[in-house]
């Protein structure tokens, strides 16, 4: 962006600016310096706006333009990558011609060679008359009936846009013996009139017309594409299902062998067919459909003659594994490892040392790329679930991996845990947050199980390691709920909340074989058993100090809505019996203290019994016998030291209410859960009837 770009109002002030000595300090000194005053000042600083807009503008322009060049720059390698993809055809085509050369010193009998010849005959014709019925139902397409040719296969795809993926119409494709005819349907198909034709499209000859697999993750939603690498432009086609695109792929590359072998037979009669395993297609290896026999083996014969030279594609096994694990295309990796493992095993135990060794290297590559794939990484999502570890973990287990499958397995999935947690938001109360992370956790775990169950069904060691992770991540799953539940001031009753969820939640393990409830419940036990102290000594306290401020005053409500609230609490409190101790209008014949008392000490038990265990039952029945303690002691203490009258009474009918009412409701509760009557409470109760037998 050169000066002269400027407008002449703001030229000389932007060859100022772009000086490579310039100090904006001394610009700014000689400019007041030179300045006549407040207009020449405005004016200046007008223009130093002017400059700034259009050197914003000229930035944005020069943005575009480089983008527009990145563009077109990227449109060229793709051009380019393109043009390499059908060289690297053409090459493999020829080192398939090179083999069938070879195959010219066989000993295959003519016999044979007139066998294969009279039957491919005979499915021509059958198939030639099949390629009849087709043109009659295709227009524009009667050119294409010729001597030799025949009918192989036929299917409808969808072809789509290369830049976007988007839909460009149905197509149906014939393939036949030496060519590919495109067709469309016509505007009456169109308009569902399954009888009207077919409108013609394109006919391509398969000598060098590549067909190729496009792999699901460059497509984006887009599944079962493959790409015709048609001149000048490539075709995108998108087939209805997996198994209709596997045999597309499967099916022309057999034509295309075919095609090659009888015209090697036409030259001369000594040619023999190919072999079904030399599959010259260089993208099969990579392909969803293909499979172990997919590269090229000796016939038996050849085998022997050859003596102890390895067959061509054993030693070429290494180099195609780097290109696939570079392709990350692990599974078809791992297939060819196996493969040449086992040949090399049953057919030459007496094969060179130096193959067996770039074999074992490629084994030890393979193991560690798919440790890797395993490992969470900080540069990887993890909101996959199992599933997304599955392949890695059970190509694993087929290398003999599976202790370290198992390991890595785990460790990725609680990573993924952790990270689920932390993006966990805290929202609305205790209750619903900590529902919604006990429900996220467990699932975790019940995923990862099932998970587990499927992939090491067949490897009964690797459970041990299963049992201990689960173990771990009930550890910590205890230290965050406890630090979320069970610190600050937080209600015992929202806390057997917490604790109910997080049981009910491991119940859902139980299906899986995993009994974890009995551990959660050891390892939340010290958590519970201080929140019930806790909670017992707050209430204590408070009871204590309002006891020794206590002036012995019946309850005054101030309105009858008020009482009438007070008998429903009370009556939600199993205690049916609070209302003889009411008079109207608003009068409760207990002191304020009594009243709050009763209310906590039910609460409290009815919360200490949601918490309920065998191994928890004299915590909590030694927390509510010693919260009953309390009141009794501090009622007997009033007994002794009140002088009035109308307070004694007061306090002897706050006694009646303890025992008559109070402590029956408590002990009512516990033994509606535990199915026995506390001990403990029922000698405190003998006790105190014993000093106020009235």
């Amino acid at each position: 962006m050169g000066q002269d770009d400027f407008s002449p109002s703001t030229q000389s002030m932007a060859k100022n600016f772009m000086f490579k000595g310039f100090d904006p300090e001394e610009y700014a000194k000689s400019i007041s310096a030179q300045s006549d005053g407040d207009k020449d000042l405005i004016e200046r600083r007008e223009n130093i706006r002017l400059l700034s807009d259009e050197t914003s503008r000229k930035l944005k322009r020069q943005v575009y333009l480089n983008y527009r060049q990145f563009i077109e720059a990227a449109r060229e390698i793709s051009a380019l990558e393109s043009e390499m993809i059908r060289i690297n055809h053409i090459l493999q085509t020829q080192k398939s011609t090179m083999d069938n050369l070879t195959k010219l010193f066989s000993e295959e009998t003519f016999k044979e060679v007139e066998a294969q010849q009279q039957k491919s005959s005979e499915d021509g014709k059958s198939a030639y008359r099949a390629l009849n019925t087709i043109i009659s139902k295709v227009e524009g397409c009667s050119h294409v009936l010729a001597p030799g040719r025949y009918l192989v296969h036929d299917g409808e795809v969808t072809e789509l846009d290369q830049n976007d993926f988007s839909e460009i119409g149905k197509l149906r494709l014939f393939l036949l013996n030496d060519s590919l005819i495109v067709t469309k349907a016509s505007e009456e198909r169109q308009r569902s009139r399954k009888e009207a034709k077919l409108k013609f499209q394109n006919l391509y000859s398969l000598e060098g017309l590549p067909i190729v697999n496009v792999k699901e993750r460059d497509m984006g939603t887009k599944k079962n594409c493959v790409k015709v690498m048609s001149f000048p432009e490539p075709r995108l086609f998108q087939c209805p299902t997996p198994k209709e695109k596997r045999q597309w792929l499967e099916i022309v590359e057999e034509t295309k062998i075919s095609s090659k072998t009888k015209t090697s037979s036409a030259g001369n009669p000594s040619v023999p067919l190919a072999d079904d395993g030399d599959d010259g297609n260089p993208f099969s290896g990579s392909s969803d459909a293909s499979d172990e026999d997919s590269h090229v083996r000796l016939s038996p014969k050849q085998d022997s003659n050859a003596g102890n030279n390895l067959p061509s594609w054993i030693q070429e096994a290494p180099e195609e594994i780097d290109v696939l694990l570079a392709q990350r295309d692990f599974v078809q990796a791992q297939k060819i490892l196996l493969k040449c493992e086992k040949t090399l095993a049953t057919e030459h135990p007496k094969s060179s040392n130096d193959t067996k060794h770039q074999l074992s290297e490629k084994r030890k590559m393979i193991v560690e790329v798919l440790c890797a794939e395993l490992s969470p990484a900080a540069d990887r999502s993890l909101r996959a679930g199992p599933r997304g570890q599955r392949v890695p973990a059970q190509l694993l287990i087929q290398l003999g991996e599976e202790r370290k499958a198992a390991r890595l397995f785990l460790e990725s999935r609680t990573a993924a845990q952790k990270y689920s947690r932390k993006n966990l938001v805290m929202e609305g109360d205790l209750v619903r947050h900590n529902q919604k992370f006990c429900r996220i956790f467990f699932d975790h775990i019940y995923e990862t199980a099932k998970e587990f169950n499927n992939d090491f069904e067949n490897k009964a060691d690797s459970f041990s390691s299963l049992v201990v992770w689960v173990q771990d991540e009930l550890r910590d799953f205890v230290e965050q709920f406890a630090n979320q539940v069970f610190l600050g001031n937080t209600e015992l009753l929202e806390q057997a909340e917490c604790v109910c969820a997080a049981l009910s939640g491991s119940s859902k393990l139980s299906e899986m074989g995993l009994d974890v409830e009995f551990l959660l419940a050891h390892l939340m036990r010290r958590h519970i058993v201080e929140a019930i102290i806790n909670h017992r000594k707050l209430i204590s306290d408070g009871t204590k100090w309002k006891h020794s401020n206590e002036e012995w005053r019946p309850l005054n409500l101030q309105t009858p809505t008020a009482l009438e609230k007070l008998k429903e609490e009370m009556s939600g409190l199993n205690l049916t019996t609070f209302n003889q101790y009411c008079k109207d209008p608003c009068f409760v014949r207990l002191t304020p203290t009594m009243i709050s008392f009763a209310r906590a000490c039910v609460t409290h038990t009815q919360a200490a019994m949601k918490l309920y265990s065998q191994e928890l039952y004299h915590p909590i029945v030694d927390s509510i016998t010693e919260l009953l303690r309390t009141v009794t002691h501090s009622i007997s203490k009033s007994m002794a030291e009140v002088r009035d009258q109308e307070k004694a009474k007061l306090v002897r009918r706050s006694a009646k209410f303890l025992a008559s009412d109070l402590i029956p409701a408590v002990n009512k509760i516990i033994k509606e859960k535990t199915g026995k009557d506390p001990r403990s409470i029922q000698e405190l109760l003998r006790n105190f009837l014993q000093s106020f037998p009235s």
